[in-house]
């Protein structure tokens, strides 16, 4: 009789057990749908009180501890959020989100390591990810992995062929790579995608310019403006590419319009001053120079100008300084060595102009003025070469 009782027992519980856990789960899906009602419109301290009440009625529901763990990102608790995200991902151990999301987090705390591996988990199980292929580019390029955050892109624009921002990305790693035809197609893309993004128009301006292409570039910069006109580094380079054109006037009045949007734009100050000095306005062009210098000391082309000026007010000796400081922060720039050496000349430091001219020569093998000078120098210590020099500098390089 015990047996048949037990028997009956059990198959009470069996009977009326499915009905109350049904009961629960239905109410916990109802708590768990107005929580992400409530994180989608990013009132997250709300969703968390919705997804607390689901989970005390589901609490093997990963869904439920994710979604949590993105409200309570969202309130900026990173840490309590990846102990939810680890929480959902030992109930869900092949969802792939949970581990972008968690890599996500780890990424906020600047724990690249263990971000790139729920990146790496993530794509593993959903190659298409294209989020998190993004992601691990932006880790690899942290990392100095050029190559390895273009190939990450690549993955993402396969996956996804409709990822503006991994156009984007990878159109600033090929401007960094000088590919910049192939920038200018990233840029064009992302244009095509969103063609109200300034800072595409901006990014492909720049590219433009540096291929010379000055009338695409103006054209592009002047779109970035006419959708973001508070652009400050717009107006800055639209005036570089305005002093090109000799339209200083025009350039000058650019220079203005970015440093009333930004007054710490040390490129804006370094160009106007440039301007300036073009002017023959020596008081403006070195207040100017001072200015961008103290805004940022790593501006080699501030010095090599300000060197320049102090040329011409006949102050040799603090004008090789100034070149000495240029050199010092960029010495691939022929100009500079260049201008040093003629400094040197009126110093009466031959040898050392020689060498200037040399290293000018060798970095800008087409330098016209840098061979004619070499010439004389040369000819003047008795060196009969300077005379071919002379006749390469005849011949008109540029």
């Amino acid at each position: 009789m015990k047996k048949n009782f037990f028997i009956i027992l059990l198959g009470f519980v069996y009977m009326t057990l499915p009905a109350h856990i049904a009961k629960a789960q239905e109410s916990a899906t109802e708590f768990f749908k107005a929580g992400a009602q409530k994180l989608a419109l990013k009132k997250f301290a709300e969703a968390i009180v919705d997804f607390d009440a689901g989970l005390k009625l589901d609490k093997y529901n990963p869904k439920g501890y994710a979604s949590r763990g993105l409200a309570k990102a969202g309130l900026g608790k990173t840490k309590d959020a990846i102990a939810d995200y680890d929480l959902a991902c030992q109930i869900a151990p092949t969802d792939a989100k949970i581990y972008f999301y968690r890599g996500l987090a780890y990424f906020e705390l600047a724990n690249l390591d263990k971000a790139m591996s729920d990146f790496e988990k993530a794509t593993k199980l959903n190659p298409a990810d294209d989020k998190a292929l993004f992601q691990k580019s932006i880790i690899l390029y942290k990392w100095k992995d050029t190559q390895g955050a273009l190939q990450a892109l690549d993955n993402a624009l396969v996956a996804n062929p409709k990822n503006a921002r991994a156009y984007n990305n990878r159109g600033v790693l090929r401007d960094e790579l000088k590919d910049y035809q192939g920038a200018i197609a990233d840029y064009a893309k992302v244009i095509q995608l969103q063609p109200k993004e300034a800072q595409a128009y901006y990014n492909r301006g720049l590219a433009y310019k540096n291929l010379n292409k000055l009338e695409e570039a103006l054209k592009d910069l002047n779109q970035a403006l006419a959708l973001n006109p508070k652009q400050a580094e717009a107006y800055t380079q639209r005036g570089v590419i305005k002093g090109e054109n000799n339209d200083n006037a025009g350039a000058i009045a650019d220079y203005n319009e970015a440093l009333k949007l930004n007054a710490k734009d040390a490129l804006a100050y370094l160009h106007r001053g440039i301007a300036y000095k073009k002017d023959k306005k020596t008081a403006e062009a070195m207040a100017d120079l001072n200015q961008s210098i103290q805004l940022d000391a790593t501006l080699a082309n501030a010095y090599m100008h300000r060197g320049q000026i102090l040329v011409e007010s006949l102050k040799f000796k603090e004008a090789e300084e100034e070149l000495n400081k240029a050199i010092k922060l960029d010495k691939q720039n022929p100009n500079s060595y260049f201008i040093r050496g003629n400094i040197r000349l009126k110093l009466a430091k031959d040898a050392e102009a020689l060498q200037d001219l040399n290293d000018a020569i060798k970095l800008n093998p087409k330098y016209t003025k840098a061979y004619g000078m070499r010439g004389l120098l040369r000819i003047k210590m008795g060196d009969e070469a300077g005379k071919d020099d002379i006749d390469k500098a005849a011949q008109g390089f540029e």
